[in-house]
């Protein structure tokens, strides 16, 4: 895949996790962790990691002039905590939705 489908994948989950993040407060509902989040995680992650390498390597040979090597990995690093949250019962509504919109935005930045 190319960065900007990578990109496009990554920013559309992004808001299921919020949808989801919501949808388990309201159904108060516990995943399993070994039927329900460690699959998803592990294939996201895998997802964020190609998507961290592409764009990184984007970066060495185009060089953009407003998206850098530390707004990479601070994306990478929220979309991997973030889509891990959405499952997670006992976070605060917040925990979740504050960090949303900025590595959200920075995914977007490679769309």
């Amino acid at each position: 895949m190319t960065v900007r489908e990578l990109s496009s994948t990554l920013f559309d989950e992004c808001g299921k996790c919020l949808d989801r993040f919501y949808e388990m407060r309201e159904m108060d509902a516990v995943p399993d962790f070994y039927e329900d989040v460690k699959p998803y995680a592990d294939f996201w992650h895998g997802k964020i990691n190609e998507w961290q390498k592409e764009s990184l390597l984007y970066i060495q040979q185009e060089r953009p002039k407003y998206v850098h090597k530390p707004q990479i990995d601070t994306a990478a690093e929220g979309m991997t905590q973030f889509s891990f949250k959405a499952f997670i019962k006992k976070q605060v509504r917040n925990a979740l939705s504050k960090p949303f919109k900025p590595h959200s935005i920075r995914c977007r930045l490679l769309y």
